[in-house]
């Protein structure tokens, strides 16, 4: 919603999405809502329990107006607006995949008595408007900290921050210069902390890898 209100008759301009709560994220020219898809009450049909998150981004580059963008879904759930970001036309956002709502999974085992779910795992994903209304996955990190949730996350310029919990902490760092996939990464294990460092070097016209 934009509303003028320096003028002598207050205006209202406004873009809406019909969604549930949703955080949100504002860069300079960029505001991005990150709306829980809520499969899981639907499961009948959503058999495989996905947990997702839908990305809308809006454009509030003119000051008298804002222009809905594009939509799109990334894995798992957002822990809060710091977890998004928009970098060079790009929107990345962290994530987090978990079952703590389906606490019957914690019991189920597939054919091998093997349990079908494993714990948390969590993830970054970039997304790119493909200029016709959607948000397109151009880059992807996934396992990152499994078995652990994000706590808190942070994107500065072109690098990232994640740190995520259970019995220890591990403090993330993931660097991406340009949209990205493919990785350099190293871990440092001291007293009750662990630190990651994750490198992405990728062009976006790459297969994900």
């Amino acid at each position: 919603m934009t509303m003028q209100l320096l003028n002598e008759e207050v205006s209202l301009e406004v873009d809406h999405i019909t969604s549930s709560w949703a955080p949100v994220y504002s860069s300079e020219d960029t505001l991005v809502l990150a709306e829980p898809a809520n499969d899981g009450w639907w499961f009948w049909r959503n058999s495989e329990w996905e947990d997702a998150t839908n990305i809308h981004s809006f454009d509030i580059s003119d000051a008298n107006h804002t222009t809905y963008l594009a939509s799109g879904r990334v894995e798992g759930t957002v822990n809060d607006q710091f977890s998004i970001s928009e970098h060079n036309g790009s929107v990345r956002v962290a994530s987090t995949s978990d079952n703590w709502w389906l606490w019957w999974r914690l019991a189920e085992t597939d054919e091998n008595g093997e349990p079908v779910w494993t714990g948390p795992t969590n993830q970054v994903t970039i997304l790119m408007d493909d200029g016709e209304g959607r948000l397109e996955q151009i880059g992807f990190l996934g396992d990152i900290a499994e078995g652990e949730t994000i706590w808190s996350a942070r994107f500065v310029g072109d690098r990232g921050y994640l740190v995520t919990f259970m019995k220890l902490t591990h403090y993330g760092s993931s660097i991406s210069p340009t949209p990205t996939t493919r990785l350099f990464w190293g871990n440092c294990t001291c007293p009750e902390c662990q630190l990651t460092s994750i490198q992405l070097t990728m062009t976006t016209s790459s297969p994900l890898e």
